[in-house]
């Protein structure tokens, strides 16, 4: 009887963890395999970020202009960084920006940004903008580019 109990238990417990994902090292549905961030003005500084999944490899290229320091980084980085990068756009809801594509008329040598990220379950995100944001922008925009700064 003992037994019978200890082997529900147990195969409850593997009923839960398999149903509720926890423990599941696996790709989960979501994992971004590609992001493109692109961001600045042709008067001040310039940076463009993409991050790529081939092959199971994260490759992370930056590349920018920000008056005489130059950045251009391309390397293999740890795949955790796109778990990171993951929380940062779901904590700062940059899903919310997908479709969001508006310049202002008339003006030169303004800022601009363009986002994309593609993800494994086909969900994609995509937005631009030329001196026109959207309405968290400015706090999103923070913590995504003290991200990939972060990354050397």
């Amino acid at each position: 009887m003992r037994k019978n109990i200890l082997k529900i238990s147990l195969l409850s417990f593997i009923a839960f963890i398999f149903v509720t994902g926890c423990g599941n090292k696996a790709k989960y549905n979501g994992d971004i395999t590609s992001f493109k961030y692109h961001f600045g003005s042709g008067e001040g500084s310039i940076y463009e970020y993409d991050i790529n999944v081939n092959n199971g490899n994260v490759m992370f290229i930056a590349k920018g202009y920000a008056g005489a320091r130059n950045l251009n980084i391309n390397k293999q980085i740890d795949g955790s960084y796109l778990k990171q990068l993951s929380i940062i756009i779901k904590d700062n809801n940059i899903d919310n920006w997908n479709k969001f594509d508006k310049s202002a008329e008339g003006l030169l040598d303004g800022y601009s940004f363009t986002l994309e990220v593609h993800y494994s379950d086909g969900k994609v995100i995509k937005a631009h903008g030329y001196e026109e944001y959207p309405d968290n922008y400015k706090s999103a925009h923070k913590k995504l580019s003290e991200f990939l700064k972060s990354i050397k």
